[in-house]
């Protein structure tokens, strides 16, 4: 698509992916919102945002189907990882002045999380509060988005 349609009909090649993806949450803005919290701060705040909408009665489903789409439909695969890549991904290291690759491997541990969490349902990770989840998988994320 020629990127004058995109910003006609959508406005920005983000607002087109938001369109495509169907997301129950608006990334841009929870995005700019966790990147304002302390640098210190944020892999918790990034944590405790992705269990807590993985977790949400409305956004948790829209958001399983969404991922359950993208590892078995390589259309649908293609469109998440594109968001990551050109939306997601460098938004993050350009805030936190780190390597793209650095939040990419902390996308991986979240979405692996949200796997055995949410469509496997690994007992005791299931059954975990959203607190102690928080806990056990921050200190990862930290060491992924190399803050201490």
């Amino acid at each position: 698509m020629h990127p004058a349609l995109i910003h006609h009909h959508f406005g920005s090649k983000e607002e087109l992916y938001d369109a495509a993806l169907s997301l129950p949450v608006d990334p841009i803005e929870t995005l700019t919102r966790l990147t304002q919290v302390p640098r210190g701060q944020f892999p918790e705040a990034l944590v405790r945002h992705f269990v807590a909408t993985w977790r949400d009665a409305q956004a948790g489903p829209v958001l399983h189907a969404l991922l359950r789409r993208a590892i078995s439909e390589p259309d649908q695969a293609a469109l998440l990882r594109s968001h990551a890549e050109t939306v997601l991904v460098p938004r993050i290291a350009s805030a936190l002045s780190i390597p793209q690759i650095n939040v990419a491997a902390a996308f991986a541990q979240l979405i692996g999380l949200t796997i055995a969490d949410t469509f496997i349902r690994i007992g005791p990770l299931a059954h975990a509060t959203e607190d102690q989840i928080v806990a056990l998988v921050t200190p990862a994320v930290s060491r992924c988005l190399a803050i201490s």
